[in-house]
């Protein structure tokens, strides 16, 4: 299911965003791409996504990106790192990775680009 290859049905790329230790407008910044931001295992074990009976809707992919990166997620949380999800639809090209993936680099241990899957 992770790291599938991007085929023509994709419709997004999700990434799976670590952070810590930044300032506040950075950590504003980069929260303006996340679709959900998580503080706390709490909020996985919770998960109150996903109760809508749709399947397509923004609401039911958040908590399927939950429950993708769950591992991941709980891992970081134990390291200190905040994260966010991000969703990025296909139509948009390649623009917004390109930006987090800078900000990856610029940044180090203090930004992390975890995981992507394409849905």
């Amino acid at each position: 299911m992770f790291n599938k290859e991007e085929t023509q049905d994709t419709k997004y790329r999700v990434l799976l965003v670590a952070y810590k230790d930044l300032t506040e407008k950075v950590e504003n910044d980069l929260a303006y791409y996340f679709i959900s931001s998580i503080r706390s295992k709490k909020e996985i074990e919770d998960n109150s996504f996903g109760v809508d009976r749709s399947t397509s809707g923004l609401t039911y992919r958040t908590g399927l990106y939950h429950d993708w990166f769950k591992k991941a997620i709980m891992q970081k949380l134990d390291e200190g790192y905040k994260l966010g999800i991000v969703e990025i639809p296909k139509s948009y090209g390649d623009r917004v990775e390109v930006i987090l993936r800078e900000l990856d680099e610029k940044f180090g241990d203090e930004i992390i680009i975890v995981e992507s899957q394409d849905l």
